[in-house]
């Protein structure tokens, strides 16, 4: 008889996440959004929404969801370098949020703001992504 050959057990590698290409570009364009805004100052949740111009293009409406992020989530989002193939939890949460605003899909939204956001500042959370999924278009 011939001798067992033992293999090592191995996981699989991690699945890329459920993201369409559409998200992953967005998520890529406010990771350089995210890169100019760590220099500027911290906008006040409030503050944000009272500037906020539903005509103002993507830009704008990133940069300004961006600033205040931190201050919605209660602690500083995770953003890797542009060009990142893997996405961290925080644009992961981000990307599937603003896509189920996009497809009007209210169950999972809600779902996933209510786990990370807290009441008090939920709806100006969503008017600042509802005003980003509007420049989209």
């Amino acid at each position: 008889m011939g001798a067992v050959l033992s293999l090592p057990v191995m996981d699989a590698p991690p699945r890329a996440p459920n993201v369409s290409d559409e998200m992953r570009g967005l998520i890529n364009r406010l990771r350089f959004h995210a890169t100019f805004c760590r220099a500027a100052a911290h906008l006040d949740l409030h503050a944000a929404c009272a500037v906020v111009d539903p005509n103002a293009g993507e830009d704008a409406a990133a940069r300004i969801l961006i600033r205040v992020l931190r201050q919605a989530l209660e602690r500083e989002p995770v953003w890797y370098r542009p060009g990142s193939t893997q996405m961290s939890f925080d644009e992961l949460w981000l990307a599937q949020a603003i896509e189920a605003l996009i497809v009007n899909d209210l169950d999972s939204y809600t779902f996933l703001t209510h786990r990370r956001i807290a009441k008090d500042k939920r709806r100006f959370v969503h008017m600042l992504m509802k005003n980003l999924t509007k420049s989209l278009s």
